[in-house]
């Protein structure tokens, strides 16, 4: 009997194994990482449609800076300025002014379901394209599916409805219309007439659907200082400033040959400082201009040259450069280009710093550490 227990007991193991090997994911991780990444997006989208105030605006704030992020990568595309969603539309503004409106009412006024709404926004939100959002939604449905994005109104929504439809159609019989000269104040004194006398069947027997989250405004984006349509205002062949005539755009490095000459000696020279500070402040936004200058230290072994700034909170902030070395001289002596280049890199090195500053601004950790489904 022992025998037969242990062999019963070992068969029921080998079940167990078979069953644990069969339900196993067999897809390949990269596949898994990639439907899980499509359902966190399409779960974004709901959020933007369908959830309150707080989750709408984490998830707007996520979308911003990782589609900013990916334009300021790709140097493709629009930087998003802010997301904003109201009574009848989810309105997306991008920094060149640029507006996108996804529809949240039918053309009879209705509520639009979730995930009628959904291929527009996908559009605007990720940089997915269409057969993802086919396999998005696929996906997000067996998993449970869309949030609503409308509810039944309230009694009182209800009644405010009817009683304004009754004033506006007994103005209108009046020959009275929108934008006519006192019709606001006759509208609510007939809307109060009107509310006097209404009809509690009526009113019960109301079934209506309204939008959830009305008129939100989602975190804003900062501009990104020294940037245009993602990619850099600037480069160190940019022209910058104009010359001596007022008139003629130079580059920084010729800007720094009509000030210094080709070649100059590093020191502290006044002439050399100031051509390098008009020159930093020609490659920085002009927010970051007031009190931006280089100065010259005398430190053979280490920086020789500080950059100074004051970010958009006032606090002066230093960059530190080495630039007595050997290999910046030809004869002693040290070329405007070479100058400019490490100007231009000082300045990239501001840019990137005030921009990961905006892109983080009022963030606390990660917005949404789970993924909400229903």
């Amino acid at each position: 009997m022992k025998h037969k227990k242990q062999a019963r007991f070992a068969l029921d193991d080998q079940i167990d194994d078979m069953t644990k090997a069969d339900n196993e994911d067999k897809r390949p991780p990269s596949e898994v990482d990639k439907e899980d990444t499509l359902i966190g997006f399409m779960d974004d989208v709901n959020a933007l449609i369908s959830d309150d105030k707080e989750t709408f605006d984490a998830t707007a704030q996520d979308r911003i800076i990782s589609m900013n992020d990916e334009v300021r990568k790709s140097g493709k595309g629009r930087l998003i300025d802010n997301i904003d969603r109201n009574d009848d539309r989810i309105v997306v503004t991008y920094q060149d002014g640029a507006v996108e409106y996804v529809k949240r009412k039918g053309d009879d006024g209705s509520p639009l379901d979730a995930k009628t709404q959904s291929r527009e926004l996908w559009r605007l939100i990720t940089n997915e394209n269409d057969t993802s959002y086919r396999k998005a939604i696929k996906l997000y449905e067996d998993e449970g599916g869309f949030r609503s994005s409308d509810r039944e109104a309230t009694t009182a929504e209800n009644r405010v409805f009817l009683t304004t439809r009754k004033a506006e159609d007994v103005l209108a019989n009046k020959g009275m219309k929108p934008g006519d000269k006192g019709y606001e104040d006759a509208l609510n004194i007939e809307i109060a007439n009107q509310d006097k006398s209404l009809d509690d069947k009526e009113l019960a027997a109301i079934k209506r659907r309204v939008l959830k989250g009305k008129n939100i405004t989602s975190y804003s984006s900062l501009p990104s200082i020294g940037m245009e349509d993602g990619k850099l205002k600037n480069n160190s062949k940019s022209v910058i400033g104009f010359g001596d005539d007022g008139k003629t755009m130079k580059t920084g490095t010729e800007l720094l040959e009509q000030d210094i000459g080709a070649r100059v000696s590093w020191s502290s020279d006044d002439t050399l400082t100031n051509g390098m500070d008009k020159v930093l402040k020609l490659y920085l936004p002009k927010s970051l201009r007031p009190g931006a200058r280089a100065t010259f230290v005398d430190n053979p072994d280490g920086d020789d040259l500080i950059i100074e700034y004051y970010d958009a909170k006032g606090q002066l902030q230093t960059i530190g450069k080495e630039v007595n070395t050997g290999n910046f001289f030809v004869g002693g002596a040290l070329k405007a280009a070479e100058i400019n280049d490490i100007l231009y890199d000082a300045s990239l090195e501001i840019l990137n710093k005030e921009n990961d500053r905006r892109r983080t601004r009022n963030r606390k950790g990660v917005s949404k550490e789970v993924i909400k489904f229903n």
